[in-house]
């Protein structure tokens, strides 16, 4: 009885390791796709900054600021 118990246990352990290996897999996956979208944002990010200097590039050669 003692060593049906003991692979029981043994059995339980293994799909708990089995889980905590699934679940550090996705949390890597998440990660990657976490620093993706944090790259993507600084693109944006840049894009719009960007755009906010030309469009105060225009304005101020609009406004006779600058010249060509």
């Amino acid at each position: 009885m003692v060593v049906q118990v003991m692979m029981g246990v043994k059995k339980e352990m293994k799909a708990i390791e089995n889980y905590v290996e699934l679940l550090e897999k996705k949390i890597i996956e998440q990660d990657k796709k976490l620093q993706s979208y944090e790259k993507e944002l600084e693109k944006l990010h840049e894009q719009v900054k960007n755009h906010n200097n030309l469009r105060e590039l225009r304005i101020a050669w609009a406004n006779g600021e600058i010249e060509n």
